[in-house]
């Protein structure tokens, strides 16, 4: 029985050291006497201080880090700064400071690296990286299609967000616009058949001297310029004027032949009445109240193909750059017109329809000079205004022009409007 008590008492004192030493207890000496410390009940204080060999030291401030550690507890070791492109934040217990992070080419610096301030990144205009998503690379911020509008534009960390645009009574009332349009071109195209038809059937019958009617589209979204000169342009064209000039013509001339016959043709025409040159039966058309604004020897000039003088840049192809601004005057119900006359396609003009017009301008312009390259010229853009009949926003910015010193007539001689 006592072999018993003595077995269970050994098996508990083995029991005791086996989790004793897995505790990590250490024997030392102090004060003549054994002490057991164990390392894990060392506690510091959180941002405070750091471990270090069984006891606790003081931690280096923001900035800097430990270059050697203390020796005693609750005290401060050797502390260095960081060096240039490193840096701490918080007071810590680190042994080297942190690398600066390195912006990504996709990425712009808003605030640079200091010892104790990390590099801060963020994606450049027209580039988005969402926060909750790994931000390896700078995303490209999607343009609304046609039948889109904007919700939410697109940020540094969040996309555009488009919405399906829904039918409107706006919308209903442009298709009804549409169809009405559609059947007035259908009504001038009949009215002009039949008058090309009437028309046959008059010269048939020699009567020339009527003139031509001429039907207009007054829905053709045309300004009262652009249809006055397309009626005279037609006006002027028609062969049934042409023979109707003719006949004045030869009138006039007869006219001529009389007054220089005098008296005697008078009395010759008195005793013989045969004798009379024969004029038109019918009177003489008036002249048209709006003359075609064309030279007549050649019919199809336009504005702008009159002489004009040319500018010159001053300062290079700075000088052209510097002017793009004054085109944001153009009317905006112009503009795909105008930059499809200088040469710019339709893909190129509608991926920029839902910037504001002064920056729409900028771009496309931008586009254009790329496109053209070294034989880009103000020359040209003046041209395009004026095909468009646009002729006071195309003075307004030669004034611009010259007035601010991006450009002189060439030859250096003065301004002359007559020669826009």
């Amino acid at each position: 029985m006592c072999n018993k008590h003595l077995m269970v008492v050994l098996i508990i004192l083995a029991f005791d050291l086996a989790v004793a030493t897995d505790s990590g207890l250490e024997t030392t000496q102090a004060g003549g006497g054994l002490e057991n410390r164990p390392q894990r009940d060392v506690s510091c204080r959180n941002h405070q201080e750091y471990p270090h060999d069984n006891i606790c030291c003081l931690s280096c401030p923001a900035g800097s880090y430990v270059k050697s550690a203390c020796t005693s507890a609750h005290e401060r070791g050797t502390c260095e700064n960081c060096d240039f492109d490193t840096y701490t934040e918080h007071d810590n217990g680190l042994l080297q400071c942190l690398k600066c992070t390195k912006c990504r080419p996709d990425q712009e610096i808003v605030a640079r690296c200091t010892n104790t301030q990390n590099t801060e990144c963020q994606c450049k205009a027209g580039r988005f990286c969402a926060p909750d998503q790994a931000c390896e690379i700078c995303k490209k911020c999607t343009i609304c299609k046609d039948d889109e509008v904007k919700v939410r534009n697109c940020t540094t960390i969040s996309n555009t967000e488009c919405k399906r645009q829904l039918s409107t009574s706006s919308n209903k009332s442009g298709a009804v616009a549409a169809v009405l349009v559609l059947i007035a071109g259908s009504t001038v195209i009949v009215a002009f058949l039949k008058r090309k038809k009437k028309f046959v059937g008059e010269q048939d019958s020699q009567n020339p001297s009527e003139m031509e009617k001429v039907v207009v589209d007054s829905g053709s979204g045309l300004s009262d310029e652009e249809m006055q000169n397309k009626l005279n342009g037609r006006l002027y064209d028609s062969p049934l004027l042409e023979q109707a000039q003719a006949v004045g013509q030869q009138a006039l001339a007869n006219k001529e032949k009389e007054t220089k016959q005098g008296n005697s043709f008078t009395s010759t025409a008195h005793s013989s009445p045969a004798s009379l040159p024969t004029l038109p039966s019918a009177p003489l058309p008036a002249p048209y109240p709006h003359p075609r604004p064309v030279s007549p020897s050649h019919p199809n000039t336009r504005d702008d193909d009159l002489p004009r003088k040319k500018l010159v840049p001053l300062n290079g192809d700075k000088s052209l750059t510097d002017c793009f601004s004054y085109f944001e005057e153009v009317d905006v119900h112009f503009h795909n017109r105008f930059f499809r006359r200088i040469g710019l396609n339709d893909n190129a003009i509608k991926n920029r329809e839902n910037l504001q017009p002064e920056d729409r301008v900028h771009q496309l312009l931008n586009v254009w000079l790329e496109k053209v390259g070294m034989e880009a010229s103000i020359n040209d853009l003046i041209a395009a205004l004026l095909h468009l009949n646009q002729r006071l926003s195309a003075e307004n910015i030669i004034a611009k022009a010259i007035s601010e010193g991006h450009f002189e007539y060439e030859g250096k001689q003065p301004r002359d409007e007559s020669q826009l």
